[in-house]
C-alpha cells in the first residue's frame, strides 16, 4: 500500500462502509461489489470501455478488501488516512475518539480476543481428543466415563481429594460456628431471651453444618456477576475460556463433593490429561499476562495523552483494552475527582462518557 495521496481512492468510499465498520460489514460490502462487477454481470452490448472501467473498479476494490481485511495492514492504512486528511487543506471530516473507539470498533476487539482464545483452547481440546483415542480401549471400559472429562483423579488424587475436603469442612464449619454462637447469644440478650448455652450451641452447630455442607455440596452457577469476576481477573471474553476458568480455575469448583463420586481412572491415563491441561494453562497464563501488561502500561497514560492520533494505531483489541484499562483506572475512588477535573480541561467529555458507559454501550 503506498503513499495517501489526492486522487487515491478511500478505501471505505470505496466499499460503501464507514471508517469504524467491522469485518464483518467490510466482507459484505465487498463480496456485493464483486458480484455486481463480475464481468459475467456486464452485458455485452456495454461496450468495451464499461467493461474495462468496471475491471479497473474491480481491481480496486479488491485491493481496499485485501487492505481492510487485514488488521495490522487496516491499522497502517487508517494512520495514512488520518495523516493525509490532517495535512488536506480541503475541509475533510477528522476522525474523533468517539469514532474511533465506537461500539462498533470495541465489539470487533472483543471478537477478535475471543478468537485469539478459540484457537488455542481448540487445539487444547483437539489434545485431549487424541489421548482419548490413544486411550480408547481402556476408557471403553471404564464405566460412566464422560468424553472430555479434564479434571480425572486417580484412586491416590481421591484420598488427597477427600482429605483437602474435609480440611475444608471443618475450617468452615468452625468459622460458621464462632459467627452464629456469639451472633445468637447477643441477639438472645438484645431481645431479653433466655436460652441456655446448650440451646444456643445445638442451634449454631447445626446451622453452621447445613451452611458448611451446602457450600460443598451446591455447585456454584456462572451468572453475570462471576463472568464479570473472571474477565476483570484472567482477562478472557470467549464463552468456552470463561466457562474453564470457572470450573478448573477457581478454587472453590475444585473442592466439592461432586467431585468424589466421579469416576476414577489409572494414571497413565491421568497423566496424559494433566499434561495437555497444565500446557494450556501455560499459554492461557501467557496470554492474560500479555494483556495484564497491555492494560497496565495504558493505565498510566492521562486524559490529554489519549489522542486521535495515538488511538488510531492501535489495532481494535488494544483500543477494547485501552478502555478497559481506563475503566478500571476510572473507578479508583481516589483518582475520580482529578480525572473528572483533567477530562474536562483536556476537552475530553467524549472520553470520559466512553470510559463510564454512558457514551460507550459497547457489549460482549
Amino acid at each position: 500500500m503506498g503513499e495517501m495521496g489526492k486522487k487515491e481512492e478511500n478505501f471505505y468510499e470505496l466499499l460503501g462502509v464507514n471508517r469504524y465498520a467491522s469485518m464483518e460489514d467490510i466482507r459484505k460490502a465487498y463480496l456485493n461489489l464483486a458480484k455486481e462487477l463480475h464481468p459475467d454481470k456486464i452485458p455485452l452490448e456495454s461496450g468495451q470501455y464499461l467493461r474495462k472501467l468496471a475491471e479497473e473498479r474491480l481491481k480496486l476494490i479488491n485491493e481496499a478488501y485485501t487492505t481492510l481485511k487485514d488488521e495490522k495492514l487496516r491499522v497502517e492504512y487508517d494512520a495514512k488516512l488520518f495523516e493525509y486528511m490532517g495535512n488536506s487543506s480541503e475541509n475533510i471530516e477528522i476522525l474523533t475518539l468517539d469514532e474511533l473507539l465506537s461500539p462498533e470498533i470495541l465489539n470487533e476487539g472483543v471478537l477478535l480476543l475471543q478468537e485469539e482464545e478459540r484457537k488455542i483452547y481448540l487445539e487444547f481440546i483437539c489434545k485431549v481428543d487424541q489421548v482419548e483415542t490413544h486411550f480408547k480401549s481402556y476408557l471403553d471400559s471404564v464405566e460412566e466415563h464422560l468424553k472430555r472429562t479434564l479434571s480425572p483423579d486417580t484412586a491416590l488424587m481421591r484420598c488427597t481429594r477427600l482429605l483437602r475436603l474435609l480440611g475444608l469442612e471443618i475450617i468452615l464449619f468452625v468459622i460458621f460456628y464462632c459467627f452464629l454462637f456469639w451472633g445468637v447469644k447477643l441477639f438472645n440478650i438484645f431481645i431479653g431471651s433466655y436460652m441456655t448455652n446448650t440451646s444456643v450451641a445445638f442451634v449454631s452447630v447445626l446451622i453452621s453444618a447445613t451452611m458448611s455442607l451446602s457450600y460443598l455440596i451446591l455447585e456454584s452457577t456462572i451468572d453475570s456477576t462471576s463472568i464479570k469476576n473472571i474477565q476483570d481477573e484472567y482477562i478472557v471474553f470467549s464463552e468456552q475460556v470463561i466457562e474453564y476458568c470457572h470450573k478448573y480455575k477457581i478454587f472453590s469448583s475444585e473442592v466439592k463433593l461432586s467431585k468424589l463420586i466421579s469416576v476414577t481412572y489409572k494414571s497413565s491415563y491421568v497423566n496424559a490429561i494433566k499434561s495437555v491441561k497444565r500446557d494450556f494453562d501455560k499459554k492461557l497464563e501467557e496470554l492474560t499476562s500479555k494483556r495484564k501488561k497491555i492494560i497496565n502500561e495504558l493505565s498510566v497514560l492521562e486524559p490529554y495523552h489519549i489522542t486521535p492520533q495515538k488511538v488510531i494505531n492501535m489495532p481494535f483489541p488494544e483500543r477494547f483494552l485501552l478502555v478497559k484499562a481506563l475503566e478500571k483506572k476510572y473507578k479508583q475512588e481516589v483518582e475520580k475527582q482529578r480525572w473528572n477535573e483533567a477530562l474536562t480541561i483536556a476537552g475530553g467529555i467524549g472520553l470520559l462518557a466512553i470510559i463510564i458507559g454512558t457514551g460507550g454501550g459497547f457489549k460482549f
